[in-house]
C-alpha cells in the first residue's frame, strides 16, 4: 500500500501526462493551474505536514510570477483562452522543475510513510459524523 508520500509525484505526473495527452492542440490555461495548484500543494505538504490547495495562498510562500495571470484568468470568467507555443514551452519547463522540487521535497520530508492506525480511525471516525450529519440535514 502506497503513502501519500509517493501518492503524490505519482497522481502529478498520472495528471500531466493525461490532459497533455489531449487532442486539442494547445492546452487551457486551467490544466496549467491545476497542475500547478497540484505541484505546490505537495510540496507546501512534505515540508510542512499541512495541507493548503489555495493557490494564491501558496503562492505566498513560493512567489512564481506566473501564477497570478492563471488566477487572473480563472477569475475572468470562462476559460476559452489558450496559451502561445511560448507560454506551453515555459509551462512544460516550469512542470519539470516543480516535479523535482517535488521529489525533494519528499526525499527530504520527515512525514511518516503512512499514517497511524490512530490518525486512521480518526479520519474514519470523522467521515462517519460527516456523512451522518449530511443524511440528517
Amino acid at each position: 500500500m502506497l503513502g501519500y508520500k509517493e501518492k503524490i509525484p505519482g497522481i502529478a505526473s498520472h495528471s500531466n501526462r493525461r490532459r497533455l495527452g489531449r487532442r486539442e492542440p494547445v492546452v487551457p490555461p486551467c490544466v496549467w493551474r491545476d497542475l500547478h495548484r497540484m505541484l505546490l500543494t505537495g510540496i507546501h505538504l512534505m515540508r510542512t505536514g499541512e495541507v493548503e490547495a489555495n493557490l494564491v495562498t501558496l503562492n505566498e510562500e513560493f512567489r512564481l510570477p506566473y501564477i497570478a495571470d492563471l488566477v487572473a484568468r480563472k477569475l475572468a470568467g470562462p476559460e476559452k483562452s489558450k496559451l502561445e507555443d511560448a507560454d506551453i514551452a515555459f509551462n512544460e519547463s516550469e512542470y519539470q522543475r516543480l516535479r523535482g522540487e517535488l521529489q525533494l521535497a519528499h526525499d527530504a520530508s520527515q512525514l511518516p510513510e503512512l499514517p497511524s492506525d490512530e490518525t486512521r480511525a480518526a479520519l474514519n471516525d470523522l467521515l462517519i459524523r460527516v456523512r451522518l450529519k449530511r443524511r440528517a440535514v
